[in-house]
C-alpha cells in the first residue's frame, strides 16, 4: 500500500510525508496497523477524492473545517486500509510543531520509504526518535493540552499501548490541566476510555488516570467509592473492589 502511495504522490510532485502511528510503530519494530497518516502541501479534499479513484476506494471527508480527508480501500489478501490525507501550508516542520507528543511529531518523505523504516531519513525536529528510544511519552509545547484536552486521555493510553513512561515533565502538565478534560466531548472522552480499557492491564491504566486525576473527572460517582468500607466478607472498599473487578 505505501508504494501505491508513494507513486500516486510522486506522480503529483511529491512532497507528501508519512507520519502519525504508522511510523511511529515501523520505527519500533511494531506491526503497523492498517492505518496510515500522510501530510500534504496540497488540498487534502481534491486529493482525497483523486487517491480513492486511484486505489478503487471510498473518499471519506471527515473534517474538512481541519484539512483531513479520508480514504478507505481494500489492499493485498483482503485487507482494509485507512489513508488520512491532512493538508499542511509553510513547512512540515511548522505543522509538525502543531502536533501533540515528540514520538508523534516525526516525518518520513514517502519517496524514501521502503519495507525496513529507519531514522535516517525522518524529520524529527522534537527529537522523537531519542523518546522512541527511552520509551518515553513527552509534550512538545505547554499547551498541547490547552489545544484539545483529549490528549489528556491519548498521554496514558499511548503509553499503555507501548509500554512507556510518561515524562515527568508531561505527567505535571496533565495533573495541572486534567480540569480542561470537561471541556471534551463525551463521544470523544468515550473513544479514548474505551481504546484504553481494551489494552491488557486494565486496571492498571485506570489507577494511572486516577494518579494524574482524570479519573474521577470522567466517572464522578467513583470518588464516592473511596474509603467506602464493605461487609466484612469483602477484603477492599468499594474503591478497591471495583479496581480489582475490572
Amino acid at each position: 500500500m505505501l508504494t501505491k502511495l508513494n507513486h500516486f504522490f510522486s506522480s503529483r510532485g511529491g512532497g507528501a510525508y508519512l507520519v502519525g502511528g504508522y511510523l511511529r510503530d515501523s520505527l519500533l519494530s511494531m506491526p503497523p496497523q492498517n492505518e496510515v497518516d500522510v501530510a500534504v502541501p496540497s488540498d487534502p479534499q481534491s486529493t482525497g477524492r483523486d487517491l480513492a479513484l486511484t486505489l478503487g476506494g471510498t473518499y471519506i471527508p471527515i473534517a474538512p473545517a481541519h484539512g483531513v480527508a479520508r480514504v478507505v480501500t481494500m489492499g493485498g489478501e483482503g485487507r482494509r486500509w485507512t489513508i488520512d490525507v491532512k493538508g499542511y501550508s509553510g513547512t512540515i516542520q511548522e505543522d509538525l510543531a502543531r502536533r501533540d507528543f515528540s514520538i508523534d511529531a516525526m516525518a518520513l518523505p514517502l519517496e524514501h520509504w521502503n519495507s525496513t523504516i529507519s531514522g535516517e531519513f525522518v524529520e524529527d525536529p522534537f527529537y522523537g526518535l531519542q523518546d522512541l528510544t527511552g520509551r518515553r511519552i513527552r509534550v512538545i509545547s505547554p499547551r498541547v493540552f490547552r489545544d484539545d484536552p483529549v490528549r489528556l486521555l491519548r498521554a496514558v493510553r499511548l503509553a499503555a499501548r507501548l509500554e512507556f513512561m510518561v515524562g515527568s515533565e508531561t505527567t505535571r502538565l496533565v495533573r495541572s490541566e486534567s480540569h480542561r478534560i470537561s471541556q471534551v466531548s463525551g463521544e470523544r472522552v468515550r473513544d479514548e476510555f474505551l481504546a484504553l480499557l481494551r489494552l491488557d492491564g486494565a486496571r492498571g491504566h485506570l489507577e494511572v488516570l486516577d494518579r494524574l486525576d482524570l479519573l474521577c473527572r470522567i466517572i464522578p460517582e467513583l470518588a464516592l467509592t473511596k474509603g467506602v468500607d464493605q461487609p466484612k466478607e469483602h477484603y477492599w472498599d468499594v474503591w478497591g473492589h471495583s479496581m480489582h473487578a475490572v
